[in-house]
């Protein structure tokens, strides 16, 4: 699976996507479900919960 260069999104974009991976977080998908939802790897959702 190919995933989006994350460096070609804007910050608003960015953002956009670790809102979306929190929320989907607390409703119980793994990180890798919500790496393919949100098109990121799932270290880069781990990241992004875990802050």
């Amino acid at each position: 699976m190919k995933l989006q260069d994350a460096r070609t999104l804007t910050p608003s974009q960015l953002e956009d996507r670790r809102k979306q991976a929190v929320l989907l977080r607390k409703q119980g998908l793994t990180y890798a479900e919500i790496g393919v939802i949100v098109d990121v790897g799932r270290n880069k959702v781990s990241e992004w919960v875990k802050k």
